[in-house]
Formats: C-alpha cells, sequence, structure tokens
C-alpha cells in the first residue's frame, strides 16, 4: 500500500491521538480500529498531510504484526517539464 492507500483508507471513526516525531518529522499520530479487531496507528507528516509511518497492532502495543516506514516521500516535487503524455 502507499501513503496515498494509507490516507484514504483512514475511516471517519478515527482519532488523533498524540503527536511523534518520525525521522526527524513531527506528526500526528491518528488512531483507529480495523474489522479484524487489530488498531491502526498512522502518523501523518504535519507539514503535507502524508503517511510517514504507519504500526499495526493486535491487541497490546507491544504486539505489533505489520510496521511501514515511508522515506525520501516526495510531494509536489515533479514539473511539467519532467513529464510526458505516451500516446
Amino acid at each position: 500500500r502507499t501513503p496515498t492507500d494509507w490516507l484514504l483508507s483512514i475511516p471517519s471513526n478515527a482519532q488523533v491521538v498524540g503527536g511523534e516525531q518520525v525521522e526527524d518529522r513531527s506528526a500526528l499520530v491518528v488512531e483507529y480500529p480495523r474489522a479484524d479487531g487489530a488498531i491502526v496507528r498512522i502518523s501523518v507528516d504535519k507539514f503535507s498531510g502524508t503517511p510517514i509511518m504507519v504500526q499495526v497492532y493486535q491487541g497490546d502495543v507491544e504486539n505489533m504484526i505489520e510496521r511501514y516506514l515511508f522515506k525520501e516521500i516526495s510531494v509536489n516535487s515533479v514539473k511539467t517539464s519532467e513529464m510526458f503524455h505516451q500516446p
């Protein structure tokens, strides 16, 4: 899943549970329960609004079953001159 996929998967019942530093980036931590009972914690970069880390826990926080860390994310950095259309 891409950072955008994770961002779009955040349900309306998600809650902001705090903030943290991830790879020297300030982030808000959003948390919500998944259908299978796992808890999803997404750290969203305060500047870009892009998820930079996702952690999924089953039961206690110590029981992490998934972890994704997105490094070198670039937002709005593609120039028009770098794009071309292929017919």
